[in-house]
């Protein structure tokens, strides 16, 4: 019989059968046709993690192997095509929501900031506007992914609760973005290729203040931001979500230090997966590294609430 592979599907997702969340991807064959319900991986990296492969499949079922008899038909190669461009948002079209550097940002999370840092409202707004926040019509913060040349790839509109500080998941409209909103308003065409650039990118333009300062990478722009007013000792940036970093994404930083900060969490699957990534960045010649002092100084149950420096920075302090 010959040797048939399975992918993992590049469109659509459903249900996973552990977490029940739709973000469930099965594996196809070449035809899109998948092997099974149970056979796919979930998005949830760390949340879930459940992941099937076919190859444990077919352990699992050998009667499966032998019966199963794969369909093949001629397909002509498949020409590469070159990559579409990025797309940019026109500055006029987000200025309204970003704060002019004087005024405090009358939003949710900076209210919560004010609270939590009295002593540093000063440090606070500069912190604000070094990283273009803004506010959005319903008081959600805008973190506005500008990248190193100060083009503006989109924002992240997220919704805090201004008493506790903690993002609001469970209201409809808690988290949008600026591209998605513009093309509802036909401001912005449905084919805009957005791709997303390392959050607080454009603070390296400032080569003469920072050249020599390590840049230190986080998951969510919040720790980023909290990072930079508490621990100015590095230039903080952010992946924007767990999965979201990758060796691309840190071209803009080549020849600087680097420094990983992922958060923590059960089994350690979020460093696990940053370590991949900085052993294929040194690979092609960073100066990366990763920070294990999570790890090492985290009980288990702050790693289940999933620590970061941030945290961990004001449970020691």
């Amino acid at each position: 019989m010959k040797k048939h592979n399975y992918i993992l599907a590049k469109k659509g997702k459903s249900v996973c059968p552990e977490c029940g969340k739709k973000t469930y991807v099965l594996y196809v064959d070449s035809g899109g046709s998948p092997l099974s319900s149970t056979v796919g991986k979930c998005d949830r990296l760390v949340n879930c993690g459940y992941h099937y492969p076919p190859k444990d499949f077919f352990i699992d079922n050998p009667t499966e192997k032998t019966e199963w008899k794969p369909q093949y038909k001629a397909v002509a190669p498949i020409k590469k095509e070159a990559p579409k461009p990025i797309d940019f948002i026109d500055y006029y079209l987000v200025h309204k929501n970003l704060t002019n550097g004087k005024k405090m940002v009358d939003c949710d999370f900076a209210e919560w900031l004010y609270t939590m840092f009295p002593e540093k409202k000063t440090e606070i707004n500069t912190t604000l506007w070094r990283f273009l926040c803004g506010k959005d019509s319903q008081k959600r913060i805008i973190f506005s992914y500008f990248d190193i040349t100060g083009r503006y790839r989109t924002g992240k509109h997220m919704a805090y609760d201004p008493k506790t500080g903690k993002r609001i998941k469970d209201k409809e409209g808690s988290i949008n973005w600026t591209h998605s909103i513009l093309k509802k308003k036909r401001l912005l065409p449905e084919s805009y290729n957005m791709q997303l650039c390392l959050f607080g990118e454009l603070q390296l333009q400032k080569q003469a203040l920072n050249a020599t300062s390590p840049v230190a990478i986080v998951e969510s722009e919040k720790t980023a931001i909290i990072s930079s007013i508490l621990m100015p000792n590095y230039i903080w940036l952010a992946a924007g979500a767990l999965g979201w970093l990758s060796v691309e994404k840190l071209k803009p930083l080549k020849g600087r230090t680097i420094v990983l900060f992922p958060d923590t969490s059960k089994e350690g699957a979020a460093f696990a997966k940053w370590s991949t990534i900085a052993s294929e960045a040194k690979r092609k010649g960073y100066n990366i590294m990763i920070s294990d002092l999570l790890e090492k100084e985290c009980a288990e149950e702050q790693k289940e609430q999933g620590f970061d420096i941030v945290d961990y920075f004001l449970t020691t302090t």
